[in-house]
């Protein structure tokens, strides 16, 4: 075995001098795109994949002549079943000794630590062992993110060129784009997913190319929230601002989806859902993607007394993918 953590791979938690109370937390991305999906769930089912029936476009119907007998049939079929199988997404361990937790900041008996160690008791670990559980709780949490922003480029119809920033009249184009792809939700529910680079040179173009300080942008009854600061409570959930009527929001440069071997980003316009709700609930009109839950994030001990160590194992069971493709519009633009 390896990368077990012990008193060495903890130093500055063990109290050989005198400690904040905390350590300083690292800077991790935010984690806004998993939030903007319709959520599903396997719980229970007794299989790893769930079928989603789309139908198929009958087209319109044909005129009759009176008196004269109908020889034709329409054939009311169904398009291609969309199947999402979920798979352990996240599965991570670490080691940590018995000493390491004795010994770091704030100290703990033998006794207490063995004990409950041995017990293998879920709340008492979670507890003894919280900051380890907070921090690999956020890897998971990065992991799922990333892989709900991967489906954000499987569109296939796109806005914007490979290389070039993004710009006013790359998100009217989406706009457009999507009415020419009836899509489902109402406009109300449509929104961009954006990156921190992608909003900067929006603003930039708005600001200073376009519209210019003073200029004709901002003599106009239009709006361009995204310009503005948002307030702490909207940006925990990612929203930067409006842009036409439309929500705009903004996912973590560090989890940017790389478009073009590097070269690019990627954005999006269309239909976004809730974790409140499944697509069963949307009665056949459903948001662009879904995450789908097989196993929550759960997390699973086990003591190993010849090391005198406990493993801490965070595991995740889901699917994130994209249910309708007429309803989202890739945005691409180059990157920083």
């Amino acid at each position: 075995m390896s990368n077990e953590t012990t008193r060495t791979s903890q130093t500055a938690l063990v109290a050989t001098e005198k400690l904040m109370v905390g350590a300083i937390e690292a800077n991790l991305p935010d984690k806004p795109v998993h939030r903007l999906l319709s959520w599903d769930s396997l719980d229970g089912a007794n299989a790893d994949k769930k079928n989603y029936p789309v139908e198929s476009d009958l087209g319109a119907a044909s005129g009759g002549t009176e008196g004269t007998d109908l020889t034709s049939n329409t054939e009311i079929g169904m398009g291609a079943t969309k199947a999402v199988t979920t798979s352990e997404g996240v599965a991570i361990k670490a080691v940590i000794t018995e000493k390491t937790v004795r010994k770091r900041l704030g100290g703990l008996g033998f006794s207490t630590v063995l004990g409950a160690f041995q017990s293998e008791d879920i709340g008492a670990l979670t507890t003894l062992l919280a900051p380890e559980v907070r921090r690999m709780t956020a890897m998971a949490m990065q992991k799922i993110e990333a892989d709900c922003i991967a489906i954000l480029d499987d569109a296939s119809n796109s806005v914007g060129s490979t290389g070039v920033d993004i710009g006013i009249s790359t998100m009217l184009q989406a706009i457009y784009q999507a009415e020419t792809q009836q899509m489902h939700l109402p406009r109300s529910q449509r929104g961009f997913v954006l990156t921190p680079n992608q909003v900067h040179e929006l603003n930039l173009e708005a600001a200073v190319t376009g519209g210019g300080y003073g200029g004709g942008l901002w003599s106009q009854n239009i709006d361009y929230s995204l310009f503005n600061a948002p307030g702490d409570e909207a940006m925990m959930d990612g929203l930067r601002g409006s842009f036409a009527g439309y929500r705009v929001y903004q996912y973590d440069s560090e989890l940017a989806l790389s478009v073009n071997g590097g070269a690019d980003v990627g954005g999006f316009f269309g239909c976004l859902g809730s974790p409140n709700r499944s697509p069963d609930s949307y009665g056949g009109k459903v948001p662009y993607g879904v995450l789908l839950w097989d196993q929550p994030l759960t997390f699973r001990f086990q003591y190993d007394a010849s090391l005198r160590a406990m493993e801490i194992i965070p595991t995740a069971e889901y699917a994130a993918s994209e249910l309708v493709d007429n309803n989202g519009v890739s945005i691409v633009s180059d990157a920083p």
